[in-house]
């Protein structure tokens, strides 16, 4: 009840003021506010949304919405579901409520965002129940087989849920890392699989107050049904907090932790994890103070093994595991690492403002002689900054996920056939969570599902090297020796007689050393290329043959 404080003690104090109090009821009887939400405000061509009411209000008795560029541009169901948008494009959402004295009307513009989606992925379905599951990290065995686990998106929390897949990504068929042994505040490092029935798992636990062990490696047989722990991979300190499990054959293992009392654990197997031994401490650079490896992040080719730290090192074997160097990178800490092969890799270090989550530091390093020494690398403009993978055996390819980094940031995907010097886009405005490249053919990307029917999961379509104007492989059209190279490059040509030939040379950083325009019919089928001024390092060679673009890297001693 309104009472009217104006006249308090004079004539008519404590009467009703009839003004205010047919406001009052009127605010909170007779108004109606619309509003709405969408489940999906960014979705692919195709894809379905479902909308929402929440208007304020107890009388509304009716809805009216339009949907501009829909399939079904109009509803009057309070809550319509399933609305389809079949062209990309950006989009209002309108709707109008009615008490049947009043209606009010809300439009909501630039509200639906549809992409058109890129030919380079093919949208598959994760199989998480649960909305907004993101794909963590994926590993595959081969052309039909891969394994990757979950995690939330919005607050990046992990859970022991996986998903497999035995055909190429057809179907995905989700399961829990779950059993005796594992407790509630485990989450997944990594999962390591062999076949579509054969994986190991790295779990470490989340909380201070510990409900049980401390994690350790589990192995299942059957498909993720059943988890078993191995036992002799100890793990068993209160700082234990194993990272990575990895094999290399039905029987070879090796399996990573942070330090206990300022020595890394690892452990090595011979007989698939019945028995893991430590690896004996003298086998293992010591510690730099509070220094641990990056959980689930570390990269392997053969039998070579690299792992990176919080403090800037990048550890390396060559046996499997067994004994270990380790090089300082110049990088204060490393968040992302990825290798082509045994010698070329690139290291990260990505730093965001806490207020904004806008990156503030984007260093590069790189090397090519395999982590024995790092270079400072400036890759070109358009790299996507969140996730980056070498195309395994192909130095020159990369593909890069994420934001672009920009105050305005857009996400998206990116590809580089030079080594990270210039990028071509993708796409923009899908969100990628995590990619593993297997070779050229096979790869995947997590996204972010919107049902246990709808998306979360990427399979590369590779549309690149089939580019007529574009060719990332190393021809066998083009040979380059010696290489590695002290004074004279030789680049000679199998090529047919009065073609174009045009040769450039670039460091690193993108700089071009050496152009020069060659004619086969005029000249002999051979280039050579003065090294002596270059300083010892990487160097790419662009190609051109006609209408096709060829890259190689040498390396100068």
């Amino acid at each position: 009840m309104q009472i009217d404080a104006g006249r308090e003690n004079g004539v008519g104090s404590g009467r009703i003021n009839a003004e205010a109090a047919a406001l009052a009821a009127y605010a909170t009887i007779g108004n109606i506010v619309p509003d709405f939400t969408a489940s999906f405000s960014t979705v692919m061509v195709g894809e379905s949304i479902d909308f929402t009411d929440l208007s304020a209000g107890d009388d509304i008795v009716s809805w009216s919405w339009s949907f501009p560029g829909a399939e079904t541009t109009t509803s009057t169901l309070q809550n319509p579901q399933g609305i389809v948008y079949n062209s990309a494009g950006v989009y209002n959402v309108g709707l109008e409520i009615s008490d049947g004295v009043q209606s009010k009307t809300v439009e909501k513009t630039s509200y639906i965002y549809v992409l058109a989606g890129s030919s380079n992925w093919i949208k598959q379905v994760s199989g998480f129940g649960t909305p907004h599951r993101g794909v963590k990290s994926i590993a595959i065995v081969d052309e039909n087989v891969a394994w990757g686990f979950a995690f939330d998106v919005a607050c990046g929390e992990i859970f022991n849920e996986f998903t497999r897949t035995n055909n190429g990504g057809a179907s995905w068929e989700t399961g829990f890392v779950s059993g005796a042994d594992i407790y509630a505040n485990y989450d997944i490092a990594n999962i390591f699989p062999l076949s579509y029935n054969k994986a190991w798992a790295c779990l470490h636990t989340t909380a201070t107050d510990e409900l049980g062990p401390y994690g350790g490696i589990f192995v299942t047989e059957d498909g993720g049904i059943t988890w078993t722990k191995q036992s002799t991979a100890e793990f068993n300190s209160p700082e234990s907090y194993p990272v990575a499990v990895h094999f290399f054959n039905n029987n070879e293992g090796w399996c990573l932790g942070n330090q206990v009392d300022d020595e890394f654990e690892m452990y090595t197997t011979a007989d698939a994890g019945i028995n893991w031994e430590r690896v004996p401490v003298a086998q293992i650079p010591d510690a730099i103070g509070a220094e641990n490896p990056l959980s689930g992040k570390y990269e392997h080719f053969g039998n070579t093994l690299w792992w990176a730290s919080s403090e800037g090192r990048v550890f390396k074997s060559t046996d499997k595991g067994h004994n270990w160097t380790a090089v300082q990178t110049g990088l204060s800490y490393i968040t992302e690492m990825t290798f082509a092969d045994e010698n070329v890799g690139i290291a990260q270090k990505i730093a965001r403002n806490m207020l904004d989550t806008y990156i503030v530091t984007f260093e590069n390093k790189i090397t090519t002689d395999g982590g024995e020494s790092w270079t400072s690398f400036t890759p070109g403009s358009g790299i996507r900054k969140d996730g980056l993978e070498f195309v395994p055996g192909n130095p020159e390819m990369l593909i890069s996920i994420g934001t672009d980094g920009e105050v305005l940031e857009t996400v998206g995907s990116a590809y580089s056939t030079d080594m990270g010097l210039t990028w071509t886009d993708i796409d923009e405005g899908v969100y990628y969570s995590s990619i593993t490249m297997m070779d050229e053919a096979t790869g995947y990307a997590g996204g972010i599902n919107r049902n246990s029917t709808s998306g979360g999961m990427y399979k590369w379509n590779n549309i690149i090297s089939s580019n007529e104007t574009l060719n990332v492989l190393t021809p066998s059209c083009i040979y380059l020796y010696p290489n590695p190279v002290k004074e004279k490059l030789n680049v000679e040509f199998a090529t047919e007689p009065g073609e174009d030939i045009l040769i450039s040379v670039y460091d690193i950083s993108g700089r071009k050393l050496y152009e020069s325009q060659y004619n086969h019919h005029h000249q002999s089928g051979k280039v050579q290329i003065n090294t002596q001024g270059f300083k010892k390092g990487m160097y790419l060679l662009k190609t051109r043959i006609a209408n096709k673009q060829y890259v190689d890297y040498f390396i100068v001693q």
